[in-house]
C-alpha cells in the first residue's frame, strides 16, 4: 500500500502544541522538555508486535513506553508534567478530567512494573497486553505500510510539527490507553514475559465419564428405581452365559519356513553354530543377547469375530420373559471380549431392529417395544441374509422362551430358512435358563442355571427424596440451595461483556464467571449461571436462536475457548472446548450454524455444538479482510470482494464473488448487517451498497444536516459485535468557518445514519446504557455489633459502614458511603472475614465466625448473609446497596425494592429487623 505525506505526517509527526518531540535526525523520541522516551529502533520493535492487529495512536504508545522509562519518577516527575500539560488542554472540559486522571494512575501502575521490563521485546508485550482489543487503532494494511515507512526511514518534512486538534488527538490517545492500562500488574506482566499467558490455568474438574459399555451400564443401574431389577438379573447371569470359545485360531508349531534370524528366542531356536561354542561362552553370548535364533514365519491371524444377539420381543415374552430376555442380552453384552464386536437387535414384525445396551435410555427403548408375532424365525432369517459373513466369523444367538423353541411353525422357519450354526438361550417364567448350541448335526445343551425370579426382581426400598442439594457444602447459607437464585442484582455495565437480543433483553458475562440477564430497565439481573471459566467475550448473538442462546469465550488461547449453550426456558447449560489449531484467535464469528474462528493467518471452522475443527484455510497475508469478507486487486487494477462460506458436503471453506469495485463504486468494506437479507458494501461516498441490484443508497446524516461535509481520506474502524453499527475516520469540513479536523463518524448499517460521533467516543458499541445498574458493596474485611446494637461492616480502608434501621418507613438502610471512625471501645464484639477456599464459583465467599458459633458469609457480589447459631433464628442475606436494603428471609421469602426482588414480595424490612437480624444480634451477645 502506498502512504501519501498527509497520512504519513498524520501518525509520526508531533501535533501542536505537542508535549514529544522527534530529535537526533529522526532517532531518538524525547519529551518536549528534553529527557528520552526512546530510540526510533526501540519504538519500531514495539510497533512490529502490534502492527498484525492494528497500530493505536502513536501518542499513546509513547506515553506507555514513557511510564517503563527509569526517569518516569525522577524530578521533574513526568506523570505530573503531563498532568500539568494536558490540563491546559482540559480547561472548560469537565467531563474528560476523569478519563485523564485514569490514564495518569494506570501509566503510575505501569512505571512500577518497570524493572521486569529491560528488553525491547519485552516492551512490546506489555503493549500488546495494553492495546489488545482496544478500540481506535488503524487498519491492518495501513499499519504495515507504516511500519514498513517507519523502516526505511522518515525525512525531515515527515516528522516536523503540524497543525492538528489538539483536544480531538488527546482524547484519542488516552482512550486507546484506558482500555487495557488496568490488565498490568506486576504478577499478570511477570507471568507474561515468563509464560506468555495472563493468569495461571485453573485445574479443570475430573467428572467420570458417561456408561460407555454394556458392563458399566449394569454397575450404574443396579440401585435404578426403574430398571434396576434387569441390572441385577443380568449381573447374577454374567457367571452362567458362557458361549465356548472358536477352535479355529492356528497354532505356532514348529513347522514351515523360517523368515529372520533374530537375538531372542527360545532356546530350542538356537542355531546350530551357537552350540559349537563351549558352555561359558554360550551362556555369556544367551545373557548378553549376542546369540542368533531362527524366527518362524508368523501364523495368518484370524479375522475378528463379530457377536449376533436377536432378542424375542413376541408375545410369548411378554410379562417377565420379557425382563428376562433384556437382562440376558445386557450379559452377553458385557460378558464379551474387548476384541470381539457384540451387535445387540430385537424381533419387530419380521424385521431385526438394532438395541443400544451402552445407555439407559437404549435399554428403556428396548423394553418399552412390543412385538405382535408368535416367534422371531422371520426376523432371525432377515439378521442372517442382512450381511453375508463367512461362516465361523461370527456367533449367532438368539434368545427367546422354551415355547417359541418348542413350536413347529418356528423350526420349519428355520429350516427353510437354511439358518447356520447358532445359540439358542432359551428362559421360563420359572426362572430357568438353558443355553444350547443348535447345529445341522442336532442340539447340544452348553449350560443351565435356575434363578429365584421373585427375589431378583422385588422393587428395593426407596428413599425418601431429600429437599436439600447434597452438592452444596454444609458449610454455605441456605439461600445457596435454591436451583435458582431467588435475588436480583447488579454489576457496573460493559458493552465489551455484554449484548443485546431484543429492546428488553440484554445478557451480561461478568468477570468472575456468572451469566446475568437484564429483563427491563427498572430491575436488576437475575443470575443464570454461575462457576464459568475466566475469559473474555468473543461472540454472541444479536438475537436468540428460539430459547436457545449460543455464546463463545475464553481465553485467547489453542484449547482455551469454550462455546455455551443455554436453554432460556429451563436454564439448562452445556459447556464444550472448541478445537483450534492455533494460538491467539482476533476474531470469532457465527454463520451458518458454525463458527468462523479468524487468526492472523488462518481460518477455523468449528462446530459450536461439539466443539470439533470441521475445517481450516490458510489466509492470504496480502488481502484485506473485514469479517468474513476479503478484498483482493487484480492484475487489472481492479478490486474484487469474496465472501468466506462453509461448505458442509465438503468439509471446506469456500470463497464466493460478490463484488467487483468500479470507477463508480469503491468500497470501503462490506458488511453482514442483522435483520437484512444478503450482504452491504460501504462506499467511499458513504453510500450503502446492495452488491446484487447495484443500487447504492446514501446515509442520512443525523446531526446538523447541511453544516458540515465528509473529506477523504476515510478509514475504516472497528464494528460493533451485533455488526450493527462501524466507526470511521474523517476529514470533516465545518460550514461556513470553512475548518478541516479530523473526527471520529459513527455509521448505523442497519439505519443506514451517519453521525460525529461525541468527544471520546472511539467504540462503535452504543453509549447509552439500556439497564440502570447500580452500586454493590462486597469488599469488607471485618463485621461487628456496635453499642447501639447495630451491624457494622468493616472496609479495606477502615472505615465503618453501619446497617441501620429506620423506623418512619420500617427498612433498613445501607450508607451512601462509610466512612464512620468507630472505636473499639464503640464495638461490643467484632469477627474478621476469612475467604473460603475450593468453592469454584468465580465470587468468592469470606466467612466471620462470632464467639457464640453464629456465623456471617461476606459475598463478593454483594451481599451479606447471616446464620445464628440458634435454629430458631430463622436465616438472612441482605443485598449491601445504597439506601433500602433487599434481601430474603428464610421462611418467609423476599423483602425490599422490587428492583432486587426475582419473586413476589414475602414480608417486611422492619419484620425481618425485628425477628431475624435482631435476634441474631441478642445471641451472639448472650
Amino acid at each position: 500500500m502506498s502512504l501519501d505525506f498527509h497520512t504519513v505526517c498524520g501518525y509520526f509527526a508531533p501535533p501542536v502544541p505537542t508535549y514529544w518531540k522527534w530529535e537526533e535526525e529522526g532517532t531518538v523520541l524525547a519529551w518536549y522538555d528534553g529527557p528520552t522516551i526512546c530510540y526510533r529502533d526501540e519504538l519500531a520493535a514495539v510497533l512490529r508486535r502490534l502492527a498484525p492487529a492494528g497500530l493505536p495512536p502513536l501518542g499513546s504508545v509513547l506515553l506507555l513506553l514513557a511510564a517503563l522509562r527509569d526517569r518516569w519518577g525522577e524530578p521533574p516527575a513526568r506523570e505530573v508534567v503531563l498532568h500539568q500539560y494536558l490540563g491546559l488542554h482540559l480547561v472548560g472540559g469537565g467531563p474528560y478530567r476523569e478519563l485523564l486522571t485514569e490514564v495518569l494512575l494506570g501509566l503510575q501502575q505501569v512505571g512500577r512494573c518497570r524493572r521486569l521490563v529491560t528488553t525491547p521485546a519485552a516492551k512490546a508485550e506489555v503493549a500488546a497486553l495494553v492495546f489488545e482489543d482496544a478500540p481506535g487503532r488503524y487498519l491492518p494494511s495501513l499499519s504495515r505500510a507504516l511500519l514498513e515507512r517507519l523502516a526505511g526511514g522518515l525525512t525531515a518534512d515527515e516528522i516536523d510539527l503540524r497543525q492538528a486538534a489538539g483536544l480531538e488527538e488527546l482524547l484519542h490517545d488516552l482512550g486507546c490507553l484506558r482500555w487495557g492500562l488496568p490488565r498490568v500488574t506486576p504478577e499478570t506482566l511477570a507471568l507474561r514475559l515468563k509464560a506468555g499467558i495472563d493468569e495461571l490455568p485453573s485445574e479443570a474438574p475430573i467428572k467420570p465419564p458417561p456408561a460407555g459399555t454394556a458392563r458399566e451400564l449394569i454397575a450404574k443401574l443396579e440401585d435404578d428405581p426403574e430398571l434396576g431389577s434387569v441390572a441385577r438379573l443380568a449381573k447374577l447371569l454374567l457367571a452362567a452365559v458362557h458361549l465356548p470359545r472358536a477352535l479355529s485360531d492356528p497354532e505356532e508349531l514348529p513347522i514351515g519356513g523360517v523368515s529372520d534370524v533374530a537375538n531372542r528366542g527360545p532356546l530350542d531356536r538356537l542355531l546350530l553354530s551357537e552350540l559349537a561354542h563351549d558352555d561359558l561362552t554360550l551362556a555369556v553370548r544367551v545373557a548378553m543377547n549376542e546369540a542368533l535364533y531362527l524366527r518362524r514365519e508368523s501364523p495368518p491371524r484370524t479375522p475378528p469375530r463379530q457377536r449376533k444377539v436377536l432378542l424375542d420381543a413376541g408375545l410369548r415374552t411378554w410379562g417377565v420373559p420379557r425382563v428376562f430376555v433384556a437382562a440376558v442380552g445386557l450379559a452377553l453384552a458385557a460378558k464379551s471380549d474387548p476384541q470381539l464386536a457384540v451387535r445387540a437387535f430385537r424381533s419387530a414384525s419380521g424385521h431385526a431392529t438394532p438395541v443400544d445396551f451402552s445407555t439407559r435410555e437404549g435399554l428403556a427403548a428396548h423394553l418399552a417395544a412390543l412385538d405382535p408375532g408368535l416367534h422371531p424365525g422371520a426376523a432371525l432369517a432377515a439378521l442372517v441374509a442382512e450381511e453375508q459373513t463367512p461362516d465361523g466369523e461370527t456367533d449367532l444367538v438368539l434368545v427367546t422362551t422354551p415355547d417359541t423353541l418348542a413350536d413347529p411353525a418356528f423350526a420349519r422357519d428355520l429350516q427353510a430358512a437354511a439358518i447356520p450354526p447358532l445359540f439358542l438361550a432359551s428362559v421360563s417364567r420359572e426362572g430357568r435358563f438353558e443355553l444350547i448350541h443348535r447345529t445341522p448335526r442336532g442340539r447340544k445343551t452348553i449350560c443351565i442355571a435356575k434363578l429365584d425370579l421373585a427375589d431378583i426382581l422385588k422393587p428395593t426400598a426407596q428413599r425418601a427424596a431429600s429437599l436439600i442439594d447434597k452438592a452444596k457444602t454444609e458449610q454455605l447459607p441456605a439461600i445457596f440451595t435454591f436451583p435458582r437464585f431467588p435475588l436480583r442484582l447488579s454489576v457496573p455495565f460493559d458493552w465489551q461483556r455484554s449484548w443485546q437480543t431484543s429492546p428488553r433483553d440484554i445478557f451480561t458475562l461478568t468477570r468472575d464467571g456468572r451469566l446475568l440477564h437484564w429483563a427491563g430497565h427498572g430491575q436488576g439481573a437475575e443470575q443464570l449461571i454461575e462457576g464459568l471459566p475466566a475469559g473474555d467475550l468473543l461472540f454472541a448473538p444479536s438475537r436468540a436462536d428460539g430459547r436457545q442462546l449460543p455464546i463463545v469465550f475464553g481465553k485467547r488461547s489453542q484449547r482455551g475457548l469454550r462455546a455455551l449453550h443455554l436453554d432460556l426456558e429451563t436454564r439448562a447449560h452445556s459447556l464444550v472446548n472448541l478445537q483450534l489449531d492455533a494460538d491467539q484467535p482476533r476474531e470469532v464469528l457465527g454463520q451458518g450454524g458454525v463458527l468462523y474462528v479468524y487468526f492472523t493467518d488462518r481460518l477455523n471452522i468449528v462446530s459450536p455444538t461439539t466443539g470439533e475443527l470441521l475445517a481450516t484455510k490458510r489466509l492470504d497475508p496480502a488481502a484485506e479482510r473485514r469479517g468474513r469478507f476479503t478484498a483482493r486487486r487484480q492484475a487489472n487494477g481492479q478490486t474484487v470482494w469474496y465472501l468466506a462460506r462453509y461448505s458442509p458436503d465438503a468439509r471446506e471453506v469456500i470463497e464466493l464473488e460478490i463484488c467487483r469495485e468500479t470507477s463508480e463504486f469503491k468500497l470501503l468494506g462490506m458488511f453482514d448487517i442483522p435483520g437484512i437479507e444478503g450482504p452491504r458494501g460501504l462506499t467511499t461516498k458513504l453510500e450503502l451498497l446492495d452488491p446484487v441490484s447495484r443500487v447504492a443508497r446514501p446515509l442520512t446524516v443525523r446531526e446538523r444536516p447541511g453544516e458540515w461535509a465528509v473529506v477523504p481520506p476515510i478509514y475504516l474502524g472497528a464494528a460493533s459485535r451485533d455488526g450493527q453499527r462501524v466507526m470511521l475516520t474523517a476529514g470533516v469540513h465545518s460550514l461556513p468557518a470553512k475548518s478541516l479536523n479530523r473526527q471520529y463518524l459513527l455509521i448505523d448499517l442497519g439505519a443506514g445514519t451517519l453521525a460525529i460521533a461525541h468527544h471520546g467516543a472511539v467504540s462503535p458499541e452504543p453509549r447509552e446504557i439500556p439497564v440502570n445498574p447500580r452500586t454493590l458493596h462486597g469488599k469488607f474485611v471485618s463485621v461487628g455489633i456496635t453499642k447501639r446494637l447495630q451491624l457494622a461492616l468493616r472496609s479495606r480502608r477502615s472505615s465503618w459502614w453501619v446497617i441501620e434501621a429506620s423506623l418512619p418507613d420500617g427498612t433498613l438502610r445501607f450508607p451512601t458511603k462509610g466512612g464512620q471512625s468507630l472505636a473499639e471501645a464503640e464495638l461490643l464484639v467484632r469477627a474478621e472475614f476469612t475467604p473460603l477456599d475450593d468453592l469454584d464459583r468465580g465470587y468468592t465467599l469470606s466467612l466471620a465466625t462470632f464467639p457464640d458459633g453464629s456465623r456471617a458469609w461476606m459475598d463478593s457480589r454483594g451481599l451479606l448473609h447471616l446464620k445464628s447459631v440458634d435454629p430458631t433464628v430463622p436465616e438472612c442475606s441482605l443485598v449491601l446497596c445504597e439506601g433500602p436494603l433487599a434481601g430474603w428471609m428464610g421462611g418467609e421469602g423476599l423483602f425490599g425494592p422490587e428492583y432486587w426482588r426475582l419473586g413476589m414480595e414475602g414480608t417486611g424490612a422492619n419484620h425481618v429487623n425485628l425477628h431475624a437480624i435482631a435476634p441474631f444480634i441478642q445471641r451472639v451477645l448472650a
